[in-house]
């Protein structure tokens, strides 16, 4: 669908490591309520729009994506992780793939609170792994302005499940953050 609609390598085609990130994503989430944040060009909301497991799909992001590709089943919203404008444990499923990276150091602890006060179950989170220089800090806006050395990961992800996905060549690997809460649980804040 979205090599149809942007031929070559335009923005909202992904490589085949990025549809493969999705895949690995795609099978860890699960839950009739999910949210994804950071839609971007939609691909994540696309595949999981043809789950019919999933009752309520929803995806934020801080701006609609000039190459965004709605589903029809998926209320998409303009906001901020660091303000969800959703109701606690609104979600059993809460996506963040390529986000936490782009926000400023001191943002990142309070995003994070957001993400598990909206999430009921599973926290899913990809970040590149032990970067040696966050890409395009100073390049670009919208760059990498923080990296994710395993002290960090350690400090702030002591439960997750870890999964490492390939990037490009000579490139740090994702890595792929899975928390799942127990029904009585209460993340820590």
């Amino acid at each position: 669908m979205y090599e149809q609609r942007y031929p070559g390598k335009e923005a909202g085609v992904y490589s085949p490591r990025d549809w493969a990130r999705l895949e690995v994503a795609c099978s860890v989430a699960h839950g009739p309520a999910l949210l994804d944040v950071g839609v971007g060009a939609g691909q994540m909301l696309n595949i999981l729009a043809r789950d019919p497991s999933i009752g309520r799909l929803t995806g934020v992001d801080v701006v609609t994506h000039s190459k965004l590709i709605r589903p029809e089943r998926a209320d998409i919203r303009i906001m901020s992780v660091l303000e969800l404008d959703c109701p606690d444990q609104a979600f059993d499923c809460v996506l963040c793939m390529e986000v936490l990276e782009h926000l400023e150091v001191m943002d990142f602890p309070k995003a994070l609170v957001e993400l598990r006060r909206v999430c009921k179950a599973t926290l899913i989170v990809t970040v590149p792994y032990d970067e040696a220089e966050s890409v395009w800090r100073n390049a670009r806006r919208g760059g990498h302005r923080q990296s994710f050395p395993e002290e960090k990961i350690e400090r702030f992800f002591p439960r997750a499940q870890r999964r490492f996905i390939a990037r490009a060549k000579d490139e740090a690997q994702w890595v792929m953050l899975i928390e799942r809460r127990e029904p009585a649980e209460c993340w820590g804040r």
